[in-house]
């Protein structure tokens, strides 16, 4: 059909742009039956090897600006939120962030341990002044226990929102304390290490969030993007769908109104099916099956 068809594309060229995201010497084939920081059975691996973690990214990024150094690091340090919104532009955001979130989950141990020293180096440089005069960093405790905050809390509202199979309880906590290991990497301290904690600490930190200036053009390269008259549809679905993952507050402060019910439950069937076809196309993340094919050509070596 169609329609069919129509979902298949818009949805497979989202799963494009972030599945086959690269981050610099990255090695998800050797060393031979090494599990990574996690393996296949962790929790981490399983909800990020589903095209629903991409929708979750993509919330993260929504809060994430929110915080005034995030939104001005944005602005004031990256090259992608300079100039027109596009398509490219888009891709580079969420497959930078998909990147670094895959290299640490699939990659092997040396190539988890090195993307986070990139992301450290990188983080050194971005510090500046926020408009009321305090000073920012993006290797700030505070800013990194935000960030991941923001991301495991988006990635994981995806996961139970549109995985066919979502963790619950322990398997729940056990992916937040496996984001835990990746933020501490970086750097961050003090950090929630379950939902409920993650939720506390939404509800503790919230008075110091805003939407600035800054904030808006950080989320320019989503709500500005160009595209075709007969792709807007779909793309306002999918931004709805990262909308609608924002907790409470985040959607108070952005002032998105209330939709209707029904239209929000069409909206959720239509997404969670473009996903399903999606990842059932592209067979998942890329980087997790050359992992697995890692580590099982280390057990054939094991009984060899």
């Amino acid at each position: 059909m169609l329609v069919d068809r129509y979902v298949k594309a818009a949805a497979t060229r989202v799963a494009e742009a972030v599945f086959r995201a690269d981050l610099h010497d990255v090695d998800y084939d050797q060393p031979v039956g090494d599990p990574g920081w996690f393996g296949p059975d962790s929790a981490i691996w399983y909800v990020h090897n589903h095209l629903s973690a991409a929708l979750g990214g993509w919330a993260g990024l929504y809060m994430e600006p929110l915080h005034p150094a995030f939104a001005a690091a944005a602005v004031e340090h990256s090259v992608i939120y300079r100039g027109e919104p596009s398509w490219d532009v888009l891709s580079a955001r969420l497959g930078r962030s998909a990147a670094f979130v895959s290299a640490c989950t699939f990659g092997s141990t040396v190539s988890a341990e090195r993307a986070c020293r990139i992301v450290s180096a990188m983080h050194k440089t971005v510090v500046g002044t926020l408009p009321d005069g305090r000073p920012y960093a993006a290797n700030d405790p505070d800013a990194l226990r935000f960030a991941y905050a923001t991301l495991a809390f988006g990635f994981f509202a995806a996961h139970q929102k549109y995985h066919p199979k979502p963790l619950r309880g322990r398997r729940a906590d056990e992916y937040f304390r496996q984001w835990a290991r990746i933020a501490g990497e970086l750097g961050a301290t003090e950090l929630p290490e379950t939902l409920a904690d993650v939720e506390k600490y939404f509800a503790e930190v919230a008075p110091r969030l805003s939407v600035s200036a800054q904030t808006l053009a950080s989320i320019a390269i989503f709500e500005g993007l160009p595209m075709p008259l007969i792709a807007r549809p779909v793309w306002n679905i999918l931004e709805w769908a990262a909308r609608d993952l924002l907790p409470p507050w985040a959607r108070e402060l952005y002032r998105y109104p209330d939709t209707l019910p029904v239209a929000d439950w069409l909206r959720h069937r239509f997404v969670k099916a473009a996903i399903g076809v999606a990842n059932d196309l592209i067979g998942g993340n890329g980087a997790a099956n050359q992992a697995l094919d890692r580590i099982n050509r280390g057990s054939l070596v094991k009984t060899a």
